[in-house]
């Protein structure tokens, strides 16, 4: 018998909601088959089955859940007890809790917003805490929004935040592009981001309190996509490794999963670096916001004659601007190379 526990598919959340069952209880399926979908505060996600055999569920739909608790035995006895998982004592946190209702599922959220576990520094000193605590006057109703909040308030507000800009002349594409990539090159930047990484390792890292600078192990890339005020970043997956080709795959996925609403868990995978993209507005040059587990963002829009104009946001913390003004020529140099000299079409 196999025992599913619910995994924490958003970074942000303790917990998620279960949105509807995709098959009958006492069904039997095969690995990879849905068998429920989950509600985060980002979006739904559907759980897939890890084996083959009879699904017995532990939940209903409507229900809250905790990262951890059992969601479903496959295989065995239905009848079988489970071990009750073990809760991790906290302190109180009554005055942080966001609560908010989706309309769209009539179930009620509650997300509390607390502190880290504090941990001890290794010179023995006073004890600090790893994160920040969420003031009251910038809590969100929504619980997708607070959840942003609370992502975007580990790195930011600490002040050692800097931007640095970059643009190339007007230019075109050597090579033809399907019509989602026709008037953007998020495509080129993250292809050619992703390979120069491995030169410039602390752009795809983070800041600890207590380990200072942590390298993350791959380059997964975040594409975030913001229409309406709802934005979502979507893990693009190990960048680094993928052709042209797999990149926008990848980039085409994840802007269908936005329409659609149905975000994959891999999708919700936490990221390490991210592209936002608004070269489609009337915006030049912005400071786009550090993700807490991150230490850089690169922001991309368009200029009046065909500019690329970049953003790249680092933590100063973990990074220092020459480093990042290097990347940054590196990174032109390499977008430069996908360029046509042929003049921009007349409209």
């Amino acid at each position: 018998m196999v025992e599913v526990n619910l995994d924490r598919i958003n970074v942000n959340d303790d917990e998620h909601a279960i949105r509807a069952l995709l098959v009958s209880d006492g069904d039997t399926v095969t690995a990879g088959t849905p068998i429920m979908e989950v509600e985060t505060s980002k979006a739904a996600v559907e759980i897939e089955a890890p084996a083959d055999g009879p699904v017995h569920f532990l939940v209903t739909p409507g229900e809250t859940v905790k990262i951890g608790a059992p969601i479903c035995r496959i295989g065995g006895d239905a009848t079988a007890p489970s071990p009750a998982p073990a809760e991790t004592p906290v302190s109180d946190t009554s005055a942080l809790h966001v609560n908010g209702e989706d309309k769209a599922s009539g179930f009620t959220t509650c997300r509390p917003y607390k502190e880290r576990p504090r941990r001890k520094p290794r010179d023995a000193g006073p004890f600090q805490p790893a994160g920040p605590v969420i003031p009251a006057s910038l809590q969100a109703s929504d619980p997708r929004k607070a959840a942003e909040i609370a992502a975007l308030s580990v790195v930011n507000p600490s002040g050692l935040v800097s931007c640095l800009f970059a643009e190339t002349a007007a230019w075109r594409r050597a090579a033809e592009v399907g019509p989602l990539f026709e008037n953007s090159v998020s495509d080129l930047i993250v292809y050619e981001a992703s390979r120069l990484l491995a030169k410039y390792p602390r752009l795809n890292a983070r800041f600890d309190a207590h380990d200072a600078t942590v390298l993350h192990e791959e380059i997964r890339f975040g594409y975030s996509i913001d229409v309406e005020d709802d934005l979502t970043v979507y893990n693009l997956g190990d960048c680094s490794t993928k052709t042209m080709f797999e990149v926008r795959h990848a980039i085409e996925d994840a802007t269908e999963a936005h329409v659609t609403r149905k975000i994959s868990k891999e999708q919700m995978r936490e990221s390490t670096i991210t592209l936002t993209d608004l070269s489609g507005s009337n915006i030049r040059f912005f400071l786009p916001l550090i993700n807490g587990t991150q230490s850089a963002i690169i922001g991309y829009s368009s200029g009046r004659n065909n500019e690329i104009l970049i953003s790249l946001a680092f933590d100063h913390r973990v990074v220092g601007g020459r480093y990042v003004s290097q990347f940054l020529d590196e990174l032109i140099a390499r977008l430069e190379a996908h360029a046509s000299d042929e003049a921009p079409a007349e409209v």
